[in-house]
């Protein structure tokens, strides 16, 4: 399983700290962003479950798609208080 997020918006205004010896980056940026997740799961013999797409919000909305979804056929979307998972969202 593995989880990746993208922040919705324009990144402007952005400062990314850090060291070539740390592993810890440290970013500043300017204002809120809304974040969506992103779970894919595959196994080590090759099976998977389709993406799950987290958005934040308390009901997924028409505009958040794109007209044509079936490049998207099977994936499924949730909306979640902060656009996050939780224990419930991955057992579901």
């Amino acid at each position: 399983m593995d989880e990746t997020g993208i922040t919705n918006g324009i990144g402007d205004n952005g400062l990314v700290m850090g060291s070539k010896s740390r592993k810890l980056l440290q970013k500043k940026k300017s204002g809120d962003r809304i974040w969506t997740t992103i779970l894919e799961c595959v196994s080590a013999d090759g099976r998977f479950l389709n993406p799950l797409v987290i958005f934040k919000g308390g009901s997924l909305q028409q505009q958040w798609y794109p007209r044509d979804l079936t490049p998207f056929e099977g994936w499924a979307f949730k909306p979640t208080k902060n656009g996050w998972t939780d224990d419930n969202t991955a057992v579901e």
